[in-house]
């Protein structure tokens, strides 16, 4: 089964199979490989279809499945390796050889029309099943599987099924009856109707903002409709989608503004300010029935399954993505906060680190925010952080290696704490993704005499502070430099606006014993004068529930700020991961 070659590169759709006759091109459901994002999955009523080349070709993949009626998958979150395949008749089929074969996985299982899937992100074996007959959950891979239904509606065919990605035991079921909702894995559920009359109660799924958790949203068959306090309240919302009966929403990860819905025979709408206005998304697409949407761990490519006319996909940054999309390079930016006067560069150090097996080529580094603002660069020496090599040049990254670089960062106006975005772009291979404190740089610009200029650096395991358990603590240690004027700082730790079940505590210690100097607090206040290097502790204790580890978004900030009688400036800051281990 081939696909159709008319590769048009960025900003349209392109269909790309799995084609051969009208079965195969009814696709329900479509997975993406987090760790090889050019593998792709896509279930369609003629059985499963795999393809290593970003769907360039696909073939069948579906020995051992004995029921091809495809609507749902799920890919395991310890491997993705290991595959879930949910039917119409059938029930569930696992595959723990990344398709090459399918067994059935229904023990325990009393309705085997099952129209969603859900891995726990922080648990990879527990696994929650939507059916005609309700809500399944298995604790062992789909060995074995127990009804989980306490509160639901008798008789609700359940759609969609939405976990939590911070409070993995808080679920979401999309039902034919509206949204339930459980915070104890399953165990109970309660109705979460209000704002959501009886004519939008047909609810066929539920997405999460993965940074702000409690921002949710419904597709219906009467529109969008979002929650802004997990559930608690829905309204409409905005404008511009033509067609109302949603099949499918994605939220994009690296900047959860973007919102895409899939539509019963409109394509696609895209929203980039959270739903509050909509346009249609379609060219190359056309007004298609789209029972499924995809995007990749990088947000570079948006793959749309449809009823009838098979897979496309969309390059949203460069020419050719998803045709041989390789694992996405990664970066970090120290410092990752800066403080400088106006024409002064803002310099930092950059590393672009390479995953794949072949070689990166041509990884250099745009400003993607900011018009007061210019960026230059220029490859480093890794042992010495001296300049080589021509500036402003990108360089080729060996295989599983990595390139080092001092970038500088030059305001031409004033402003205040803007998060400078890089592009960390070389040729055939996924941009770095934007993670706000490990690749971005916080800057503020100012005119007039000197101010702080706080250049933070953590000190952890590994990047991460572990929290020892769901009601104990973690620590890690912040080690300053004022680069620039004196001033008096308010230095603090926090989690981004990430609701975390966590409360992060700072105390200046002694630079020598690394005792704490006064008991830990929410802020410390001192005056800094200029090359002075004062030390912290940061506490973070858990308030008894489990933080997953999702380094991108679960983290924990320390900032350092001026504080005015009318505004606060950062000066400095710095952050790490944090985790319940």
């Amino acid at each position: 089964l081939g696909a159709t070659q008319a590769r048009a590169g960025l900003n349209q759709w392109t269909s790309n199979g799995p084609s051969g006759g009208p079965v195969v091109s009814q696709v329900t459901a479509v997975a993406i490989d987090p760790q090889k994002p050019a593998t792709l999955y896509a279930g369609t009523q003629g059985g499963v279809f795999k393809s290593a080349d970003g769907g360039s070709s696909w073939a069948a993949s579906s020995t051992g499945l004995t029921n091809l009626l495809v609507n749902a998958l799920a890919i395991g979150a310890g491997s993705p390796a290991i595959i879930y395949a949910g039917t119409s008749g059938g029930g569930v089929f696992g595959s723990i050889n990344a398709g090459a074969s399918w067994a059935p996985a229904n023990t325990g299982l009393t309705n085997s029309i099952v129209s969603a899937l859900a891995v726990d992100p922080t648990a990879p074996n527990v696994l929650y099943a939507g059916t005609d007959g309700g809500v399944f959950k298995s604790a062992d891979s789909g060995a074995s599987w127990t009804a989980a239904n306490n509160g639901i509606t008798a008789g609700l065919p359940i759609r969609g099924i939405a976990v939590d990605p911070h409070a993995p035991g808080t679920l979401y079921a999309a039902t034919s009856g509206g949204v339930f909702k459980s915070t104890t894995g399953g165990t109970s559920w309660s109705a979460m109707n209000n704002g959501l009359g009886p004519t939008q109660r047909s609810v066929r799924t539920v997405a999460i903002d993965p940074q702000t958790t409690a921002s949710l949203y419904a597709g219906t068959t009467q529109g969008v409709f979002q929650s802004p306090d997990g559930g608690g309240s829905w309204a409409p919302t905005g404008a511009g989608i033509s067609e109302t009966s949603i099949r499918v929403v994605v939220v994009d990860r690296q900047s959860p503004a973007t919102v895409y819905t899939g539509t019963s025979g409109g394509g696609v709408f895209r929203s980039t300010d959270r739903g509050a206005s909509w346009s249609a998304f379609n060219v190359g697409l056309g007004n298609r029935d789209v029972r499924a949407l995809a995007l990749s761990p990088s947000s570079v490519c948006l793959q749309a399954g449809t009823f009838g006319g098979g897979v496309f996909d969309f390059a949203t940054r460069f020419d050719e993505p998803c045709a041989a999309l390789s694992p996405p390079v990664s970066a970090a930016v120290l410092p990752s906060s800066r403080s400088v006067a106006v024409g002064t560069p803002a310099t930092a150090f950059a590393t672009i680190i390479n995953p794949n097996d072949t070689a990166a080529r041509s990884c250099g580094i745009t400003l993607l925010t900011n018009d007061q603002a210019t960026l230059s660069y220029q490859t480093t020496d890794p042992n010495t952080n001296q300049v080589v090599g021509t500036p402003n040049t990108p360089a080729d990254i060996p295989p599983h290696g990595s390139q080092t670089y001092v970038i500088a960062v030059t305001a031409t106006n004033n402003f205040n704490d803007v998060e400078m975005q890089f592009g960390f772009n070389c040729v055939g291979v996924a941009p770095a993704p934007n993670i706000t404190g490990v690749n971005t740089l916080l800057l503020s610009a100012f005119e007039g005499p000197p101010r702080p200029d706080i250049v933070a650096l953590a000190a952890s395991d590994g990047g991460i502070v572990n929290v020892s358990g769901p009601s104990l603590a973690g620590a890690f240690a912040v080690a300053t430099i004022n680069l620039g004027g004196d001033g008096t700082i308010t230095a603090s730790a926090d989690t981004g606006g990430v609701s975390l079940p966590v409360v992060p505590l700072i105390c200046e210690t002694d630079p020598v014993t690394s005792i704490c100097k006064d008991p830990p607090a929410p802020t410390v206040r001192r005056g800094i004068n200029p090359g002075q290097t004062p030390t912290y502790g940061i506490f973070v204790k858990g308030t008894g529930g489990a933080v997953p580890f999702d380094p991108a978004v679960n983290r924990i900030f320390v900032r350092f700020k001026q504080i005015g009688t009318t505004s606060s400036v950062t000066r400095g800051s710095t952050s790490v991961a944090v985790r319940t281990r």
